[in-house]
């Protein structure tokens, strides 16, 4: 696991409240996730079944060094309703040179610079809270692996194309509802 530090600010101001932080993450050089045993995995081991399980199973991972911020501003418009908005990131750690195994399997899903928007409110009432909030992310990487590619078909890539590594955006959003009940 990463050495992470963080550090936060609030400001109130009348009826609200500003909400900052920040979080570092140290590097992490290449380290084994999974250790196996020097074992058969496949049974019967015989024939084309005869690979040592640390073939099959060797996960390794490592880590780029990064920080993430965010941003949180909540107002209480009446003594039951309260809003808030907020922003953070969540940058990729992965960087471009991911650990691969030997048969190129990336194990980590961190390819992605992610922005996430939450805008919401809370009702409250003697015996619960309700929030109701939108969620928001938009995502970015330049490395993305394609998945197929037509941009100069052939015989020998009729189905998916020369694939290589391009640019990607994608965005996702999200309805939250949540009943909280105060005892």
């Amino acid at each position: 696991m990463p050495l992470s530090a963080a550090a936060g600010y609030t400001y109130n101001f009348g009826k609200g409240h500003v909400y900052l932080a920040a979080e570092y993450f140290t590097k992490v050089k290449e380290y084994n996730l999974i250790t196996p045993d020097k074992e058969y995995f496949i049974r019967p081991d015989t024939g084309d079944n005869n690979r040592y399980t640390p073939d099959l199973l060797r996960l390794k991972d490592a880590r780029k060094a990064i920080i993430n911020f965010s941003a949180a501003m909540s107002y209480n418009f009446t003594q039951t309703v309260t809003g808030y908005c907020s922003i953070r990131t969540d940058f990729n750690y992965g960087g471009s040179q991911q650990f691969q195994n030997d048969d190129g399997f990336i194990g980590v899903t961190a390819a992605w610079n992610q922005y996430h928007l939450n805008l919401g409110a809370n009702f409250r009432k003697r015996n619960f809270n309700l929030r109701a909030a939108l969620l928001l992310s938009y995502g970015t990487t330049s490395n993305y692996k394609q998945r197929m590619n037509f941009d100069n078909p052939n015989e020998d890539n009729l189905l998916i194309g020369d694939l290589g590594i391009t640019s990607a955006r994608r965005m996702n959003t999200g309805l939250m509802l949540t009943y909280i009940h105060n005892l």
